[in-house]
């Protein structure tokens, strides 16, 4: 996927080195409050979800 880039903003999937501040974003219970499965109580969590969407992201293309 290609990042989206604008003046302001760059929009690109997650990695692997995003590990720490994603998980302080879906660890989050104010952030996840609306999501089906709340926040992720565990790293291991957030790393199984980057690399499930980039994986499917992959497919796609």
């Amino acid at each position: 996927m290609q990042p989206l880039i604008t003046d302001r903003l760059a929009l690109r999937p997650l990695t692997r080195a995003d590990m720490k501040p994603a998980f302080a974003f879906f660890g989050d219970p104010d952030v996840m409050r609306f999501s089906l499965n709340g926040p992720h109580t565990l790293r291991k969590t957030t790393e199984d979800f980057i690399v499930t969407n980039n994986n499917r992201q992959e497919r796609l293309e």
